[in-house]
């Protein structure tokens, strides 16, 4: 008896999504080459090419992170980033490793019957508008440190 072992294929594909206050921040050369949030630019690729690849047993999902502070962010001034954290409901900017634990996830047997999906990973960025207020006080999640 012949037993065959199964090959996992998961395609990630990254989005570059920053909240509008970035975007309005930013040169307008810049701003203008980034997509706005939700729009098709973000979520029709990995729609199309999860459909399309299924036949083949690929799922294809996108991440699509808020602020995270990376060695990257520090080309940013100090001010533009403490907006990003003040805009943020959850009062904070993401970490590499909180992306890294969603991809994780994503690769997984557990997220085998997830496909075609933009999943944002940015402290609820996406959904909180600024006529919202939350205070500054808010409990920090997660319940682990999370680095400076």
């Amino acid at each position: 008896k012949k037993e065959t072992a199964a090959i996992e294929k998961q395609v990630m594909i990254k989005v570059d999504v920053q909240p509008p206050v970035f975007q309005a921040e930013l040169p307008l050369e810049s701003a203008s080459s980034r997509p706005v949030r939700n729009n098709a630019r973000e979520t029709k690729p990995t729609k199309s090419l999860a459909v399309e690849w299924s036949k083949y047993g690929i799922r294809v999902n996108a991440v699509a992170p808020g602020v995270i502070k990376t060695s990257g962010t520090a080309q940013y001034p100090p001010p533009l980033l403490e907006t990003g954290r003040r805009e943020n409901p959850l009062k904070r900017l993401g970490t590499a490793e909180e992306v890294a634990h969603l991809i994780t996830y994503l690769c997984s047997r557990y997220a085998d019957y997830i496909t075609g999906q933009t999943v944002y990973i940015d402290g609820g960025a996406s959904l909180w508008g600024s006529p919202w207020y939350v205070p500054d006080d808010v409990p920090q999640s997660p319940p682990y440190p999370v680095p400076d």
